[in-house]
């Protein structure tokens, strides 16, 4: 059984993940303050199951991307908005 504190290898981290190995090395090379925390004993690149959950959960998103980056855009933080219920549609015969 998997724990969270496991070192994976970056084949490893593409099948729990579901992403490519080459987007993941695209993660490695970001600059430093985004880029996906890694070990480097040699040659080989080890990444901590936990830490690579908590890096990627800055990706999560709510709704559309349009609209949360127009939300951003206007000084809004759509985190923040009030939750509104789905609007019922009523057609008039």
């Amino acid at each position: 059984m998997a724990t969270p504190d496991e070192y994976l290898t970056l084949s490893q981290l593409a099948a729990y993940s579901k992403l490519s190995p080459r987007q993941l090395r695209n993660y490695l090379n970001l600059p430093p303050g985004q880029a996906l925390p890694c070990y480097r004993p040699g040659r080989r690149v080890l990444v901590r199951r936990a830490e690579f959950d908590a890096w990627f959960a800055q990706y999560r998103q709510r709704g559309k991307p349009a609209l949360l980056r127009l939300l951003r855009e206007l000084g809004l933080d759509p985190e923040r908005l009030p939750e509104s219920r789905p609007v019922e549609k009523s057609f008039a015969r």
